[in-house]
């Protein structure tokens, strides 16, 4: 198993990015992903878990794939995207994936929970606008079974990458493109299960 290493992290006003690029390539190219535990400072953290002690969720069916919560107004996701959206992260992320340049992020928080229908079926995050890398970010503790992300390559068997939220402030990212696809697993108890979903836009 591979040693998880801190890539990134974002602070409230500047980011650490790792300068061994050697490793964190090899980890996206044997995966087409990157864990990055404590992508978020811990005091920049707390004040994300106060936004989102305030937030409030609504029902959100995505057409085929499934249903979830999605943050409405995105107070949380905001901040999230706001942290996330600075030149020097686009910069090494696109150094080490080969993604093509990035010039923005989008996204928001979404949930689940243990009930029927909450779940995304395998899909690619495909869309018209140009989708570089996804991104998740785990934003409260393990008290949920299930709601694993997988991803594997179209048709395929194994899984490049299985992984559970399951400690705060850890970002996945992962590639975009159309031979690959990811699924999140229901949840089969607790909850709900709350992340940052979003994309590095091209």
């Amino acid at each position: 198993m591979m040693t998880l290493a801190a890539h990134f992290r974002l602070g409230a006003t500047a980011s650490e990015l790792s300068s061994d690029l050697d490793e964190a390539r090899a980890e996206f190219e044997l995966t087409r992903s990157l864990v990055c535990p404590e992508a978020i400072s811990p005091d920049v953290f707390e004040g994300l878990v106060r936004l989102l002690g305030r937030s409030r969720f609504v029902s959100s069916t995505v057409e085929g794939l499934g249903h979830r919560e999605i943050e409405a107004p995105e107070i949380a996701g905001t901040a999230i995207c706001l942290l996330l959206n600075r030149a020097p992260v686009f910069r090494w992320l696109e150094a080490v994936t080969g993604c093509g340049k990035i010039v923005t992020v989008v996204g928001r928080v979404v949930q689940t929970r243990p009930v029927a229908g909450d779940r995304l079926r395998w899909h690619n995050d495909m869309a018209a606008e140009i989708r570089r890398l996804g991104v998740t970010v785990a934003l409260d503790s393990p008290t949920y079974d299930g709601g694993e992300f997988e991803m594997r390559r179209v048709g395929g068997r194994a899984m490049l990458r299985r992984f559970k939220h399951d400690q705060p402030g850890t970002a996945l990212v992962f590639e975009v493109r159309p031979q690959l696809e990811h699924r999140v697993l229901p949840l089969t108890a607790g909850g709900p299960r709350r992340v940052f979903t979003g994309w590095f836009i091209g």
